[in-house]
């Protein structure tokens, strides 16, 4: 009898060690992993190296491109026009700056009773009406506004008869090309007629550097709201006034 109980105690003992020897082996995973070897730096903006698998463009702002209007902030490339400071060769960032009086060369000098906007990091004349085409590379593009009288104010034609006006003419037959390019004609408060404009825009030529068919976008501003139309340039047309042996693009049309 005694033999028996203690043959059960060893029974018992057996399986309470082969028990806690599988929890054991359970609980302990850590054990059957494999040992860790060098794991790899955190992978940080900053660091000199463009990380591969990670979000970053960059690390300093040539990566970002030769001659770009880009800027790398945060290992990422964005627009240096629209940051939110004075970069080297803006005018401004808002309507506001244009308001600064500054030097030849520096912000544009505001004269007496002229309205300016900020488009593109470019201080332009506003007024009752304000047409602006902007776009993105060295080509030459043309903005063409008919006012209602049937006069059409271009480059070769810069100001009409009641005073609407064009500002400048950018990357003219590709001399001293900018990337930021800006056209604007536009009415002094109380100048502009009545009736409908016609707004067209002119591929005028393939620049060296520009792509073949460059994008644009032109604002319509009148009597104090603004729409935005966006299009593309596909035929180069070297001519003066719309549709005068000319392919000018119709943009839009809108009555005050």
């Amino acid at each position: 009898m005694k033999r028996n109980r203690n043959r059960s105690r060893s029974v018992a003992l057996i399986s309470l060690l082969v028990l806690a020897g599988l929890v054991l082996s359970c609980g302990d995973t850590t054990t059957l992993l494999p040992a860790k070897g060098p794991q790899p730096s955190p992978e940080l903006c900053g660091n000199g190296v463009i990380d591969p698998g990670t979000d970053e463009m960059c690390e300093i702002d040539q990566d970002c491109g030769i001659d770009s209007d880009r800027e790398c902030i945060d290992c990422i490339c964005v627009p240096m026009c629209g940051n939110g400071r004075l970069d080297p060769g803006e005018q401004c960032e808002t309507d506001e700056d244009c308001m600064e009086t500054g030097p030849a060369g520096g912000l544009r000098i505001r004269t007496e009773n002229q309205e300016l906007a900020c488009v593109n990091c470019t201080c332009v004349g506003t007024g009752d009406v304000r047409v602006t085409l902007t776009w993105w590379d060295v080509n030459d593009l043309d903005l063409h506004v008919i006012e209602p009288s049937g006069e059409e104010i271009y480059w070769d034609h810069t100001v009409s008869a009641t005073g609407g006006q064009l500002e400048v003419n950018a990357n003219p037959n590709c001399d001293d090309p900018t990337t930021r390019p800006v056209e604007n004609i536009f009415w002094s408060t109380g100048t502009a007629p009545s009736g409908t404009y016609t707004v067209k825009v002119n591929y005028h030529a393939n620049c060296p550097g520009g792509a073949e068919q460059p994008a644009f976008s032109v604002e319509t501003y009148v009597d104090g709201h603004s729409t935005f139309r966006d299009g593309v340039a596909t035929t180069v047309s070297e001519c003066d006034v719309c549709d005068v042996g000319c392919t000018c693009q119709l943009v839009t049309t809108f009555t005050r």
